[in-house]
């Protein structure tokens, strides 16, 4: 778990923007499926979204991001390539998102109209921060399961890319 993050950081430092972005959305689905693997896909994500990040996206009591609507946002850019939620069935609140490589972040836009024309309720999001919030989640969520051997050993098991030369399990690649 600690490569994906450390990539998705990579990502952003070197300014690989949909790198960093399309890694960060899947953190929260394979964060849920480490920790819950009979859960449904949306059903994770969305729990894990809601308990790690969505206190990062509320203010005053209203939320601007939930785990539905983030679920939403990584199946139409993971499987369309697309910011816009709104043929998504997790969709809730939110129609589509703006992401911007520097400015504000978490700029909720809704009832807005240009030339007579009603634009989709957006939520506009500084890409760094929005993918650093959920490295940052994922480190608290690795945390909070360090003590349960059941996960470690999941986490352990998740994908790896290797080095030419190096020797696991008794075996050279390279």
């Amino acid at each position: 778990m600690n490569d994906f993050i450390e990539a998705i950081k990579k990502s952003i430092k070197n300014k690989n923007w949909y790198g960093a972005l399309f890694m960060a959305l899947t953190l929260p689905d394979i964060c849920g499926k480490v920790e819950h693997p009979n859960l449904s896909s949306p059903k994770r994500y969305k729990d894990w979204f809601d308990k790690y990040m969505s206190t990062k996206y509320e203010h005053n009591g209203t939320t601007f991001l939930s785990g539905n609507d983030c679920y939403a946002l990584r199946c139409a850019v993971l499987h369309e390539g697309s910011d816009d939620i709104t043929k998504q069935r997790a969709q809730k609140i939110l129609e589509k998102f703006i992401f911007m490589t520097g400015g504000p972040h978490c700029t909720y836009m809704q009832n807005n109209y240009v030339n007579g024309q009603r634009m989709k309720t957006s939520l506009q999001l500084r890409v760094d921060i929005f993918c650093g919030d959920i490295c940052d989640s994922a480190e608290k969520w690795l945390k909070d399961v360090s003590r349960n051997n059941v996960v470690v050993s999941r986490v352990q098991d998740t994908i790896k890319i290797y080095d030419p030369g190096i020797i696991y399990g008794g075996i050279k690649f390279g």
